[in-house]
């Protein structure tokens, strides 16, 4: 299976004096949404009903939010690990980094 992706430059924040660099950046060709997802799966199955999938697909998705709220990684075999990053304003000292320093927080 090809990765499909495109060229970016960028910088090194640590020194900018450097040149930038040129990084494989992975693109993605479309966006599949829960509904085609939860089709898919119903479709390959004989005895699993679309209805089915969705309330699995759902409960699924709310034990991955929920454990990883409470500070855990998951981790579902081939499917990969879930994990909370977080983007942060960076600051002088140690000290000086808070909860308000957080911006954002991905899984």
């Amino acid at each position: 299976m090809p990765i499909y992706y495109t060229v970016t430059e960028r910088p090194n924040p640590l020194k900018p004096t450097e040149p930038a660099k040129f990084y494989a950046t992975a693109k993605a060709l479309k966006k599949t949404e829960f509904d085609e997802i939860a089709k898919s799966i119903a479709k390959g199955s004989t005895t699993v009903s679309e209805a089915d999938v969705r309330a699995v697909l759902v409960e699924l998705a709310d034990q991955i939010a929920g454990r990883i709220a409470g500070g855990e990684t998951v981790h579902l075999g081939n499917l990969g690990y879930f994990r909370a990053t977080l983007k942060s304003r960076g600051a002088e000292t140690a000290k000086e980094v808070t909860s308000a320093s957080i911006e954002d927080v991905r899984v």
